[in-house]
């Protein structure tokens, strides 16, 4: 990227390589390029590790996900996605304890899920909407556009307010 086109990469770009091996299984090449690449931990990384955890956990390589594990944890990475992805990995692959081990790392951090967020600019006027948020000022009216789009679309799905 840097001779070619003039862009350094950056830690946004490591992670969609990292993510791109691990979704296809290349997990160990993976793991060589971040370990090449980066090296240790560093702020903003949890991006990179919980692309090659995940790989881990949906391909089942227990052994490389216990290493990212190791390295996240001891460095105190805070990134609650992490964290579950491991839980997840340890709890599917049969080790209970490990499972358990994680599961009180997030209830001693009181770490908790960050709702998903979206924003929309109308008129110079930006919302903001967070995942179940039904305080939303315009909640109602929200519901009553969306339950029209669905209709139109003829897709099934029910709206509670």
């Amino acid at each position: 990227m840097g001779s070619i086109y003039g862009v350094e990469p950056k830690i946004e770009h490591y992670a969609c390589v990292v993510d791109l091996l691990a979704r296809s299984g290349r997990l160990d090449e993976a793991e060589k390029f971040v370990e090449e690449k980066m090296g240790s931990i560093g702020e903003g990384d949890a991006n990179v590790w919980g692309a090659l955890l995940a790989g881990c956990r949906t391909h089942g390589k227990v052994d490389i996900g216990k290493r990212m594990w190791r390295k996240l944890a001891n460095e105190g990475v805070p990134d609650y996605g992490t964290h579950v992805l491991s839980y997840n990995m340890y709890k599917e692959a049969g080790l209970e304890a490990e499972a358990e081990s994680v599961r009180r790392m997030i209830e001693e951090r009181r770490m908790k899920k960050i709702p998903g967020c979206s924003s929309i600019e109308v008129n110079g006027i930006v919302e903001e909407f967070f995942a179940g948020d039904l305080l939303h000022p315009k909640a109602q009216e929200l519901f009553k556009v969306l339950d029209s789009l669905l209709r139109v679309s003829n897709v099934s799905c029910s709206i509670k307010l």
